[in-house]
């Protein structure tokens, strides 16, 4: 505990290059096990001797990677690489533009290298002020020592949960079933005969909604933040119907084989997610870079401004003496006498 604050830190050594691929696997499989046990919200840093070499040339890893790093990458860094993206992690350590000495880690026998990394959880990078290699002083005769200033939020702004309207599942009127038994109930109950207009018309929208209701049931009202979907390729989506698939096999037969392979496709579909959004962001910011973009660049703005008006969905109202209004400003200044929407 740091104050206020929850900080889960796991210290790491991967084996070397000279061990065998499946202990390597366990290794990270352990590891991301273990991750995967931190609650999102809560702060997360993995530091230690990584065994790896990442460098900073696949721009398919900018999303993790500072662009500041020492060597080429191996097969080693390719496993550290994709734990960072399937972890939603950064290394801290390419974040910094230092000179290449500041970034060796490791040195043996005239052989330089960085191998030792501190990662931290991505949404929370604008803690990390500070990461660079001491030369100075060492952790072990070969190994440097790799600080790391933060600064962290502690007294955190805790999130209302929205609560939105429940809305009828008017979809489900595609089901024939649903249906057949929707309009069947709706005709039953209609056999009254009024005679004012207003009053069948309030009469017959409650058994409309009734009915909708019992048949087609409601939506919970719960409203998802941040669940941005417009990068989404088709290769993501079948990665995340395959991570479903497995994870409803996994849980019906309880199988160690099926809970392995549940963890390999929510490996891949996190992974495939992180490549597929930071691909598509770097390719919104090339169009709004150009004079084309520049359309766009107002088009979103107006978008965003109309979202935020109070009146959304009432285009047309009637004000106290009866008179239809169509004008937003009108329709904002009478607000407080409107009588029922028309």
């Amino acid at each position: 505990m740091v104050e206020n604050c929850t900080v889960n830190i796991f210290s790491a050594y991967a084996p070397k290059i000279g061990c065998s691929e499946e202990e390597k696997d366990h290794f990270w499989s352990d590891l991301e096990e273990e991750m995967e046990k931190v609650p999102a919200d809560k702060r997360c840093l993995v530091g230690g001797d990584l065994n790896g070499h990442v460098d900073q040339n696949n721009h398919v890893i900018s999303s993790i990677h500072g662009g500041y790093s020492y060597d080429e990458r191996n097969a080693e860094g390719e496993k550290i690489v994709d734990f960072a993206v399937s972890t939603d992690m950064v290394l801290a350590n390419t974040f910094s533009n230092k000179r290449q000495e500041h970034l060796v880690t490791y040195k043996s026998g005239g052989r330089s290298s960085q191998i030792d990394y501190l990662m931290y959880k991505r949404k929370d990078l604008r803690e990390v002020k500070y990461c660079k290699v001491i030369p100075g002083d060492h952790v072990s005769v070969q190994h440097r020592l790799v600080v790391m200033d933060l600064v962290m939020e502690i007294e955190q702004i805790r999130k209302k949960k929205m609560q939105g309207p429940k809305r009828i599942k008017w979809f489900k009127l595609n089901e024939i079933e649903l249906c057949r038994q929707f309009k069947e109930k709706v005709l039953e109950e209609l056999t009254h005969e009024i005679e004012d207009v207003d009053e069948w018309w309030n009469r017959t929208m409650e058994i409309i909604l009734r009915v909708a209701r019992e048949i087609l049931g409601e939506s919970s009202g719960k409203m998802f933040e941040n669940k941005e979907t417009w990068w989404f390729s088709e290769e993501v989506k079948d990665a995340t119907k395959q991570k479903r698939e497995a994870k409803k096999r996994c849980e019906g037969t309880q199988m160690e084989e099926d809970w392995m392979a549940y963890k390999e496709a929510n490996k891949l579909a996190k992974k495939t997610a992180a490549i597929a959004k930071d691909r598509e962001y770097d390719q919104l910011y090339k169009e709004l870079d150009t004079k084309e973009g520049q359309g766009k660049i107002f088009k979103l703005a107006h978008m965003r401004n109309k979202n935020t008006k109070v009146i959304t969905h009432i285009r047309q109202i009637k004000d106290k003496d009866g008179n239809i209004l169509r004008n937003e400003r009108d329709i904002i200044r009478d607000g407080k006498n409107i009588l029922r929407p028309y």
